[in-house]
């Protein structure tokens, strides 16, 4: 995977969360996630099509799921969890259209699949590396962005 495309995907991550939510998420170490591989309790899955391949995973618990929607919604309490879900995977597919545009810009066109919501503890396997992100909000959230990009 071409630290670009990562960056890409990373930079968009947190420039709309911190814009959207009126945030100032931090940054972990990234790495190299083994198959299968497990998530929190609530996951949005996005698919990228076009010149690059793969997908894009946010992964909160319940509660992170909860603070980031109150905090788009301008700090007004979500508690929820049906508004939470609702909230992040706008929150996901906004990331990823940001994502999109920056892409372009290294003249990489993408489309993206609709946000999936996925709830529970589950594993997820790829046939291809997955780098993951953890970031933490300012009240020490925490979420982990999951990507698998190819070259097609």
């Amino acid at each position: 995977m071409k630290k670009e495309y990562l960056n890409s995907i990373l930079e968009s991550t947190k420039s709309v969360i911190d814009m959207v939510c009126q945030e100032d998420i931090k940054k972990g170490a990234p790495y190299i996630k083994n198959n299968p591989y497990s998530m929190n309790d609530i996951s949005v899955n996005i698919g990228i099509t076009g010149e690059l391949k793969g997908q894009f995973v946010l992964s909160l618990t319940e509660d992170a799921v909860k603070y980031i929607a109150s905090q788009m919604m301008g700090g007004m309490e979500i508690s929820d969890i049906e508004m939470g879900k609702s909230a992040i995977g706008e929150l996901s597919n906004m990331i990823m259209g940001n994502a999109g545009t920056k892409l372009s810009e290294l003249n990489k066109t993408i489309d993206i699949t609709p946000p999936m919501i996925i709830e529970g503890k589950v594993s997820i396997s790829n046939p291809h590396q997955t780098i993951s992100l953890p970031f933490k909000t300012k009240n020490n959230m925490e979420l982990e962005v999951n990507i698998s990009i190819v070259e097609v």
